[in-house]
């Protein structure tokens, strides 16, 4: 006998004759996980939590007085976890981002004409290198 969730019991032929429908729903409960798993605040909720675990560690670590490194490899470890995490979700979100606005401007220069696409692609050149190029001609 199993609780329900308003305190009535389940018995086990119930949840046998449910087999079949949560069986047939496991599909969509993978890709709604899946779709949640993604979430940025989710990858910054386990990057801090590792970080907070680690520095607990630590802290642990010197009130108890130990001195060793291997007392601080470990709380090392979720500490380095917990950015790993953290900076693969943002680095993960910059690559998304770019790769849209890649999609979204290939497809305007493509809907030009090309000397007018040549322009586009000079100009923007341009505005983006300026800055590295030095145009230092000595005149005799």
């Amino acid at each position: 006998m199993f609780e329900k969730e308003g305190g009535n019991m389940v018995t086990r032929e119930e949840m046998m004759i449910h087999k079949d429908e949560w069986l047939a729903r496991k599909d969509e409960l993978k890709e709604r996980f899946a779709e949640r798993i993604d979430d940025p605040t989710v990858d910054a909720a386990i990057g801090l939590s590792l970080v907070g675990a680690g520095l607990g560690s630590v802290v642990v670590n010197l009130i108890r007085g130990k001195r060793s490194a291997w007392a601080y490899l470990l709380p090392a470890v979720f500490i380095l976890g917990g950015i790993a995490v953290i900076s693969g979700g943002a680095v993960s979100r910059r690559s998304d981002r770019i790769a849209t606005a890649e999609d979204v401007v290939r497809e305007q220069l493509a809907s030009l004409d090309p000397i007018a696409r040549a322009q586009v692609l000079r100009g923007a050149a341009s505005e983006t290198f300026a800055p590295f190029i030095h145009h230092d001609h000595a005149t005799n």
